[in-house]
């Protein structure tokens, strides 16, 4: 079907055929992308190095309203960096904030039903909403999610939709309370189920050591929208939950891949750490545990070293106490033995560049969300560690992947 060009000369992408919609309306945004890729592949071959396919005008794979453009005249062979809107094939909502893809969305809606109804809208609510369910929700979130999402709702067990959608999803890892899948056809979003098992007695513990109410629990502490209002950019962002809050929709997180990779991200020099794993994890807890103290205790002697307006070289105080390790006894029972330092004295080097990582940490304003959070949500520091923290798709920034929210919800 030839798309018919507008006053403004972009060719929106249409359906071909009737799946998902109408044939001859206008496509999802991944659809119309396809569309873009191949309508400028047919005029020029893309190069090794330029072959993103982008768009000069505005209706590119965000779909601003309600299409996308095919229009070879309005597309350009480019790379990731030429359009970070356009580089993901389809999925346009990787580099857009919170409020642009309200705001896609709602235009999105409201040129739908400006096709609909011809410019009169007389539309039950029941209809409303499977509208906006049908339309909006496969332009964003793809189908395979609201594939998942109609059966789960028709009281099919979560665990076996998936299992029955094959290639369509892919398995991303799991936790204590879940398991987290990505949709094939939108890999910047996860469905995060309980792991529980079908037929159980709820009230049963499982080998995690948690019952279902738990496991609800964690979803329910995730996706409580006034907990991502309180603590924005510190927890992945929630779009969808289930009724009864067997599984959640959020965001693609980018994971971290050791300590290394977190200590760049974090600035901080890893010379104070112990080749010993063993070691060298008790004491990053323990710095984790002295910069959670620092937004949670006004009268902590760290606190009052890292914010002094002298260099921490230059500073000589009582530390109440501090961590102590043998490095070469990695057998030592007691690794994380206290002792104390009198005003009289100077710090050691270890000390010294112990309390630097913490003032680097603790001065970082998205780690000191993150910190002053989990000393608020009384998030244990063991879970300051790469295998649950990652980098925000939308937001690029430093993130909590499972909170360990388990106890029971409180709404807030």
């Amino acid at each position: 079907m030839k798309g018919k060009k507008l006053k403004n000369g972009c060719i929106p992408a249409r359906r071909r055929i009737s799946s998902g919609g109408k044939a001859g309306s206008y496509a999802s945004a991944r659809t119309g992308g396809k569309q873009a890729y191949d309508a400028l592949k047919k005029v020029k071959s893309p190069s090794k190095t330029k072959n993103i396919c982008c768009h000069k005008c505005p209706n590119d794979r965000s779909a601003p309203n309600g299409y996308v453009c095919t229009n070879p005249a309005h597309l350009y062979w480019g790379t990731k960096g030429d359009n970070t809107v356009d580089q993901h094939h389809g999925n346009g909502t990787a580099s857009k904030n919170e409020s642009e893809l309200r705001s896609d969305i709602r235009a999105y809606a409201y040129e739908l039903l400006k096709e609909r109804a011809n410019g009169v809208i007389s539309l039950s609510m029941k209809d409303l909403k499977s509208l906006i369910f049908e339309e909006v929700g496969s332009a964003y979130f793809g189908d395979s999610f609201l594939e998942f999402k109609k059966k789960t709702e028709q009281g099919e067990f979560a665990f076996d939709v998936l299992n029955d959608m094959g290639t369509k999803v892919k398995y991303v890892g799991e936790g204590s309370t879940r398991f987290v899948y990505q949709f094939k056809d939108n890999p910047d979003i996860v469905i995060k189920i309980i792991n529980w098992p079908k037929g159980r007695d709820p009230e049963e513990k499982v080998w995690s050591g948690f019952k279902k109410s738990n496991m609800i629990d964690s979803n329910k502490w995730e996706s409580d929208l006034k907990i991502q209002q309180r603590y924005a950019d510190v927890f992945p962002r929630t779009f969808e939950v289930a009724r009864d809050h067997t599984w959640i929709l959020s965001e693609m997180v980018d994971p971290i891949e050791d300590y290394e990779a977190l200590f760049r991200i974090m600035e901080i020099d890893d010379s104070i750490f112990p080749p010993n794993k063993k070691i060298f994890i008790t004491l990053f807890r323990e710095l984790v545990a002295d910069c959670i103290k620092v937004f949670q205790d006004p009268d902590s002697s760290i606190r009052k070293i890292v914010f002094s307006n002298k260099t921490i070289s230059e500073v000589s105080t009582r530390i109440e106490a501090f961590p102590t390790f043998n490095f070469d006894d990695a057998t030592s029972e007691d690794d994380t033995r206290k002792i104390e330092k009198e005003s009289n004295q100077t710090f050691s080097p270890f000390y010294r560049s112990y309390l630097e990582a913490i003032k680097k940490i603790v001065s970082n304003k998205q780690n000191g969300k993150i910190l002053g959070a989990m000393g608020s949500l009384k998030i244990p520091p063991r879970e300051f560690s790469p295998k649950n923290l990652g980098i925000s798709r939308i937001s690029k920034k430093l993130v909590i992947l499972d909170a360990s929210l388990w106890e029971k919800y409180i709404k807030s």
